[in-house]
């Protein structure tokens, strides 16, 4: 399928954004005090895996069952089964100097079957992966969301009532901390804000000549970053509390679906003419075709830089030439892309090994 460059810009960002936010400063200075501009880059960091969610609503619907299945045992189980192999028997050793003979205890293997029944994630350094154990889950009940969007699509009316109810069901899990709706990083409980966001990318793509007019570019660049300060201020307030929680900071919040959709928006205004010749347009395409790969060893690659104290130096030297503010931007800017870097350089060679490998078998076919 010929590549999108809006839509593949916004798959970039929202790769960048993601490694953003596993690398970014803590914004907690001590128990008692935090830092208010460490706190507003945080936020600026928080929706990426929305933005995901919404670009597979923007082309889901337009797969049949049987072939979405193949698809994404191809290109998302295969290559998850092999990196969590790898995980599971190296990323001790590795990054925790444990002794591989641990990795062969018939405990370990119980515990990674029991955290696998719970449908989370058992492989250590491998944090992200949660997301695509969501993704699984949403391709398995593709059928019922099939069916739910295409009820909507039948009436613009219909539309709009999702559009408005989802929201202030959003805003009222907010309001009660999260009670409501009980969201989370794993299984069902991320499951349902993620099929939220997937329609809401579906509508948005759908609509977009709506959504894209005159002054969208500066409208969505407002509401981002303007929505982002509230958010932080919010949680700010929530840090002095008796009982804080930070959740309004996470990608399943109300704040979080229209940051994300503001990004959307933004990319789909940008660059208007899917199919363009334009050289930057090609790249961006170029580039975003290795997100996945990207995003599959980015937490490993950031964890073996630590080990070898590169964000410590980078930290050190970033703070010690320049003013707080500054030196805050520069380092999540630069860690962000010495990791997006090096995982792009791995991914372009294990992709050519494995063309070098095709043609290999193929001439001993």
């Amino acid at each position: 399928m010929k590549r999108n460059p809006s839509i593949e810009l916004c798959r970039l960002l929202a790769c960048l954004i993601v490694i953003g936010v596993h690398t970014s400063l803590s914004a907690a200075v001590n128990e008692h005090s935090w830092d208010t501009f460490r706190l507003f880059l945080n936020c600026l960091l928080a929706d990426g895996v929305a933005i995901f969610f919404m670009i597979t609503g923007a082309f889901l619907f337009n797969n049949g069952y049987c072939r979405l299945l193949k698809k994404t045992l191809k290109h998302i189980i295969i290559p998850l089964i092999i990196f969590s192999i790898i995980g599971f028997y190296c990323f001790d050793w590795l990054f925790d100097k444990q002794p591989l003979s641990l990795h062969i205890a018939a405990s370990k293997y119980i515990d990674t079957f029991r955290t696998l029944l719970s449908w989370q994630n058992p492989i250590s350094h491998s944090v992200h992966l949660w997301y695509l154990y969501v993704y699984i889950l949403v391709i398995l009940i593709y059928p019922l969301l099939k069916a739910f969007v295409d009820y909507l699509d039948a009436d613009t009316n219909r539309t709009k009532i999702f559009l408005i109810g989802t929201f202030i069901f959003l805003i009222m899990n907010d309001i009660s901390s999260n009670s409501l709706g009980t969201f989370s990083h794993h299984s069902i409980n991320a499951l349902v804000p993620a099929s939220i966001e997937i329609i809401w990318g579906h509508i948005l793509y759908k609509y977009q000549k709506i959504f894209t007019r005159k002054l969208a570019i500066p409208v969505s660049i407002f509401l981002f970053f303007s929505l982002n300060y509230l958010r932080s201020l919010i949680q700010l307030h929530r840090y002095s509390l008796e009982t804080p929680n930070n959740y309004i900071l996470f990608w399943y919040s109300s704040i979080g679906i229209i940051c994300a959709s503001a990004i959307f928006i933004f990319c789909c205004s940008v660059i208007k003419a899917p199919g363009s010749s334009n050289i930057i347009q090609k790249f961006i395409c170029w580039l975003a075709s290795y997100t996945f790969p990207v995003y599959l060893i980015h937490i490993p690659i950031r964890d073996l830089l630590a080990t070898y104290n590169v964000p410590t130096m980078l930290n050190h030297f970033m703070f010690s030439h320049f003013s707080e503010f500054i030196a805050d931007i520069l380092y999540n800017s630069s860690i962000v892309l010495i990791i997006f870097v090096i995982c792009l350089i791995i991914s372009i060679l294990f992709r050519n090994i494995k063309k070098l490998l095709n043609k290999v078998i193929h001439c001993f076919a």
